[in-house]
């Protein structure tokens, strides 16, 4: 696995990572729950930055390295 494979791998971990959050906060809010973010022990008002920030740095990540080579271009 070379540098680039790690670094494409990392961005598509952080933006599954922050989907999930997003995800997460929104189908609680449709089972009758407040729309309330966590990113683990961290506040709401942190916490949806942090996803964000996740969200845009993987997007980043991603497209700026080389596909895999399996991946078609």
């Amino acid at each position: 696995m070379s540098k680039n494979d790690v670094i494409r791998v990392t961005g598509v971990i952080f933006c599954l990572f922050a989907v999930q959050g997003f995800i997460r906060a929104v189908v609680s809010m449709f089972l009758g729950k407040s729309l309330d973010f966590s990113f683990g022990s961290i506040p709401g008002s942190i916490a949806l930055p942090l996803y964000i920030l996740l969200l845009v740095s993987g997007i980043i990540l991603v497209s700026k390295t080389k596909p895999f080579d399996n991946e078609k271009k």
